[in-house]
């Protein structure tokens, strides 16, 4: 049985007969009701979050970073699949908890690389964009779930004490920590509600050297910012340092991507401008009130910065990314 909670006003779009599922809870299906589209439930946010989504789903589509994700999947998880397997009993089920999936594309990996080594598996997915949702109910429960596999799908922000109601073996957060405000006190709820020998898989914006002189470098191109998206850790530091703090036993694994950012520099270009708008978000960036002077700089840094190349005809940013293994002692 599938479970689709949905939190919010009162009057669903979508019926159990229509979708193959029961919702419990009450909610609104539309998207642009639900938890304000993200992490942040302030009504000001909401044209910000929307234009964020334009731009992340511009960017997902345009960059390897979900094909770079599923490739260290691959590599990985058959070594935490044994690690597993150790402490889950015959017979007995594999509880996973992810937060913040989106359309579900690393989601349907994890499941694929788990789904044939253990008699049960529990997965519960908590995403607070309806329609990111409704792809991702699509992708993992209508197309790929066997019938040892459970989903309990909540449309709801990740910081609510209503998920922690049981221990997991894998916690996930993917490109999601900087979205959370008190980002070091979640992670400790989120460790402490792993099952012995539990694994908490968090993936963070690398520090690397050329990502630190982007950054730089965008900053002196502008002083627009905002309080804005982005309440918790934005690097790899951040995350480290608590790692230290509170002396977990954790991994910490390095890969490069790419995303094809052409349409930022193209004249009159709607999904250039709203993946423009992703990037500055990412670093906090005021866009409601960005100025077509301080524009110009930003695109003439992006030209200039080592990195950003040219791949033919196409203008190419370098992302550094960093994954983290995290484990239960």
């Amino acid at each position: 049985m599938v479970y689709i909670s949905v939190s919010g006003s009162s009057s669903s779009k979508v019926s159990s007969e229509e979708s193959g599922v029961d919702f419990i809870g009450s909610g609104r299906a539309d998207s642009d009701s639900v938890a304000m589209n993200g992490f942040d439930d302030s009504v000001a946010d909401s044209k910000i979050w929307d234009i964020h989504d334009e731009g992340l789903d511009f960017y997902e589509n345009h960059s390897t970073d979900i094909t770079s994700t599923n490739l260290w999947v691959k590599k990985q998880f058959p070594r935490l699949v044994k690690h597993w397997q150790s402490s889950v009993d015959k017979g007995s089920t594999l509880h996973i908890l992810a937060i913040g999936s989106g359309r579900g594309q690393k989601d349907a990996e994890i499941l694929r690389q788990v789904k044939d080594h253990f008699s049960r598996v529990s997965y519960r997915v908590v995403e607070p964009n309806y329609n990111r949702l409704q792809d991702l109910q699509t992708r993992l429960v209508e197309k790929a779930a066997p019938e040892h596999v459970s989903f309990d799908i909540r449309l709801e922000k990740a910081c609510t004490s209503s998920l922690m109601d049981k221990k997991f073996h894998l916690i996930h957060l993917l490109h999601v920590v900087a979205y959370i405000e008190n980002a070091e006190e979640y992670l400790l709820q989120c460790y402490k509600q792993l099952q012995p020998n539990g694994v908490l898989l968090v993936q963070i914006d690398s520090d690397d050297e050329n990502g630190l002189a982007f950054l730089d470098g965008v900053i002196k191109a502008s002083n627009e910012r905002s309080g804005g998206l982005m309440k918790g850790f934005l690097m790899t530091s951040q995350l480290e340092n608590v790692l230290k703090k509170h002396s977990f036993n954790y991994e910490k694994f390095h890969y490069a991507g790419t995303a094809d950012i052409t349409e930022c520099f193209r004249d009159d270009s709607s999904e250039g401008e709203c993946l423009l708008h992703y990037l500055l978000l990412q670093e906090n960036f005021n866009i409601t009130e960005l100025t077509k002077d301080t524009r110009k700089q930003i695109l003439a840094h992006l030209r200039e910065s080592s990195h950003v190349k040219m791949c033919g005809e196409k203008i190419v940013i370098q992302d550094e990314f960093d994954m983290f293994l995290i484990y239960k002692e």
